[in-house]
């Protein structure tokens, strides 16, 4: 269909498909592959181990939440509560229940 107010519709690729997205992309493999290691090698890493391993996944949400959205979604903003309809609503309410059952578990 068409954009809303004269601007044009964004095509996934055009927005996933970017330099940003795919250094966010490594520091998230990165990220998990540390996590991995982490829980591997547990006896044998020191405690703050799985802390520092935290650490480019901070990096990716940077990257995605300050730099890639603003510069390749038109009226983007960091907090947008209820925007985007009933799926998009539900998407991140899942996503948040994830993390925080994710944050339980550990």
């Amino acid at each position: 269909g068409s954009g809303a107010r004269g601007v044009a519709p964004l095509r996934a690729a055009d927005v996933l498909l970017t330099g940003t997205t795919a250094v966010s992309l490594i520091l998230s493999f990165i990220g998990l592959g540390l996590f991995l290691l982490c829980e591997g090698c547990r006896a044998r890493l020191p405690r703050g181990a799985v802390s520092v391993s935290t650490l480019p996944f901070v990096g990716a949400a940077v990257l995605t939440q300050g730099f890639n959205g603003p510069s390749s979604l038109p009226g983007y903003r960091a907090f947008q509560p209820f925007a985007g309809g009933l799926s998009f609503v539900l998407l991140q309410s899942f996503g948040w229940f994830l993390l925080g059952a994710l944050v339980q578990v550990v």
